[in-house]
């Protein structure tokens, strides 16, 4: 994955706050998941409708629309992911 502009791209933890700022274009990092964050609601709504990528082996993260992937990855929303775990039917078995 490489850094697509030159200006504001920011390096963020995983509460949203910026922890490095104006990475330079075509920094290159190595990301292991595309993301909607617990803290994507901080930012304007295309950049938290389209998710976050985690930088591999740590919890910091880029904007998606600010950096170019040479594979995207399937979106995750962990938060709509548990929602639908807690709420499974139960059907009811043959007699």
């Amino acid at each position: 994955m490489t850094v697509k502009y030159a200006y504001n791209v920011n390096i963020y933890d995983n509460q949203g706050r910026v922890i490095k700022k104006n990475i330079p274009k075509g920094t290159k990092f190595v990301v292991d998941r595309l993301e909607k964050t617990s803290f994507a609601d901080q930012f304007i709504p295309e950049w938290a409708s389209d998710g976050f990528y985690r930088i591999k082996g740590t919890t910091h993260w880029l904007v998606a629309v600010l950096v170019k992937v040479d594979k995207k990855l399937p979106l995750r929303d962990p938060q709509r992911e548990e929602n639908l775990n807690k709420y499974a039917y139960i059907t009811r078995g043959a007699s």
